[in-house]
């Protein structure tokens, strides 16, 4: 019942949202009507990981068909391909062959002034431009997974059938938005959203909840739980996301029970690996940022850092 009302809840949102901006026709509507469907994309986002996990439904063909076709796909993302690479993120997570370590590592981001480019170029679209380029020119090896993940995703569809699969879920949300009469508010109110202010908001929560000085710190000092409030919740961290620590602990939990999870190991006295930032999102980056302006003077190496 609760995976039921989490895609109803989020897909009903998109589309009032969309509703409204097609109703009032005016750009101040559209640009606040972007920045609020890319925290809702940035929802399915984080839907999609619960499905990777499959905490959405009991039911295996249910969770993986609605993470595909309902989180996933309408997103640009492969449901399968991108879960093998969960997977391995909680098992290498700090590690360079992390497949996340591109994400939150800072390799190409110091001195802080490259960090703050990179997640400019996030709000900008460049991480479109870098998914449309890997697709292109990109030939990666299928991830590795362990024997029992790899067994229950056995079926899976191939990454070429999954991008034949995203391709047509964007050609009907294409058609869908011209039925009713302006097929560019496509660009406008989905693929605009999802390049600019759903990568944005991705991107800093995904290096913030992993964020260290240095790169070569033990793998625990990765992990970070938050204290948001509700407005980080809904742009930076949907379904729960800032019980980060506690998910890697406890990842066969769903996102809803997390807070529940939490209370009863503090009243045991129990503790999980990770650490518990008191604050938000903005104030740990910048945070991070300032230790990075005291601790590297502008313009030194990566390799300053981790000497």
């Amino acid at each position: 019942m609760r995976g039921a009302l989490d895609a109803l809840a989020t897909t009903s949102a998109i589309v009032i949202v969309i509703g409204v901006a097609h109703a009032a026709a005016n750009p101040v509507v559209y640009l606040v009507a972007a920045a609020l469907i890319g925290g809702l994309q940035h929802s399915l986002v984080n839907l999609s990981h619960e499905g990777w996990h499959r905490l959405c439904f009991t039911n295996r063909r249910l969770n993986d068909w609605v993470g595909a076709w309902i989180y996933s796909y309408p997103l640009g993302v492969p449901f399968h391909h991108d879960r093998e690479r969960h997977l391995q993120h909680h098992r290498l997570v700090g590690a360079p062959s992390d497949p996340d370590w591109v994400n939150y590592s800072n390799e190409g981001r110091l001195p802080a002034g490259r960090l703050r480019l990179y997640l400019a170029g996030r709000l900008l679209g460049s991480q479109l431009v870098a998914t449309v380029w890997s697709a292109l020119f990109s030939r990666q090896p299928r991830i590795a997974v362990e024997a029992e993940s790899a067994a229950a995703d056995s079926a899976a569809p191939t990454a070429g059938s999954e991008m034949i699969r995203i391709v047509a879920v964007q050609a009907l949300l294409f058609v869908t938005f011209a039925l009713f009469g302006r097929w560019w508010e496509y660009i406008a109110l989905w693929l605009g959203p999802l390049a600019t202010f759903a990568s944005f908001y991705v991107a800093v929560r995904a290096f913030v909840e992993h964020a260290a000085l240095r790169d070569d710190v033990a793998p625990v000092e990765r992990l970070h739980d938050f204290a948001p409030g509700l407005v980080e919740r809904f742009f930076l961290s949907p379904c729960h996301f800032y019980f980060h620590a506690l998910h890697h602990a406890f990842p066969t939990v769903p996102h809803f029970r997390l807070a529940a999870l939490q209370s009863a190991l503090d009243a045991a006295g129990h503790v999980y690996p990770g650490t518990r930032q008191g604050g938000g999102y903005v104030a740990r980056l910048r945070e991070h940022l300032a230790s990075i302006d005291a601790a590297l003077p502008s313009g030194a190496s990566n390799a300053r850092v981790n000497s």
